[in-house]
């Protein structure tokens, strides 16, 4: 925008090349394999009129290039997505106050509209990213946190900032998803997506992450969360591939590929 209005800066914070092994379940199944990855952080700034840039948003990301075997060549996966309620609109009093101290919003509508926007237009361009350098699918397990004291990436959130419920957080990411296809920006997309109301106790996992012979050799194995846990349950024959703890978290597959892999 012009210079009324607070620049916006997504910096890439953190590179560091990792590496995945395979589960001992699938190991004994399918064989050992190591998957070489990079895991990225990047971080959303506010540019201050006092030249400080405030942190509002970060995205953790997994990426597999051609390099790593399948199942998970040339996959993307995004880890975490966590905010903080520090971006305000020029007409807020808190334009002019300091992120730390106690005034308050005097525009929370205005507000909250400008940093969905904000978020929305960093995860579309990520996925827009990674659609241009040949991945072929990114997936994303979200989970919101349980209060405002849960740890992602940032340590504390401010009091007033909302908390979404799952049924809440999978809505918006079926909107956003939904918004991205009709850009253009992916092929299409497939999630075990709670509808509200349903219960959260039957949400069997995308069919797509199976393949056409329904195998569990064809889901990546991505690093840290439940979903290790719930596929080397699978493989080892104690679970029928649903994600029934209380703190399950909604899967999407996101097709990348021009050729629309996915229903």
């Amino acid at each position: 925008g012009g210079s009324d209005e607070p620049g916006v800066l997504v910096r890439l914070m953190s590179c560091v090349r990792r590496s995945q092994q395979s589960t001992p379940a699938f190991t004994s199944k399918f064989g050992q394999k190591i998957f070489p990855y990079l895991l990225k952080n990047y971080m959303c700034f506010i540019e201050c009129a006092d030249g400080a840039d405030v942190a509002c948003l970060a995205l953790v990301v997994a990426e597999f290039g051609a390099d790593a075997p399948e199942p998970n060549r040339n996959k993307a996966y995004i880890s975490y997505i966590d905010s903080v309620h520090l971006y305000h609109t020029r007409a807020c009093a808190m334009r002019a106050a300091s992120p730390v101290c106690t005034a308050t919003c005097s525009d929370p509508a205005g507000c909250a509209a400008e940093r969905k926007e904000v978020v929305r237009r960093v995860i579309l361009g990520y996925l827009d990213s990674v659609r241009r350098r040949d991945f072929e699918a990114t997936y994303i397990w979200a989970m919101p946190p349980s209060d405002l004291h849960h740890d992602y990436v940032f340590h504390m959130r401010p009091l007033q900032q909302h908390c979404p419920s799952p049924p809440q957080l999978d809505a918006w990411y079926t909107k956003l998803l939904k918004l991205a296809v009709k850009s253009g920006i992916i092929a299409g997309f497939d999630s075990n997506a709670q509808e509200e109301g349903a219960s959260a106790q039957d949400r069997t996992l995308p069919p797509s992450l199976f393949g056409p012979d329904m195998s569990l050799r064809h889901v990546p194995q991505f690093p840290g969360g439940l979903m290790p846990r719930v596929l080397e349950a699978a493989l080892a024959g104690d679970s029928n591939l649903t994600l029934s703890s209380p703190d399950s978290r909604r899967l999407s597959q996101i097709s990348l590929d021009s050729g629309g892999r996915l229903a």
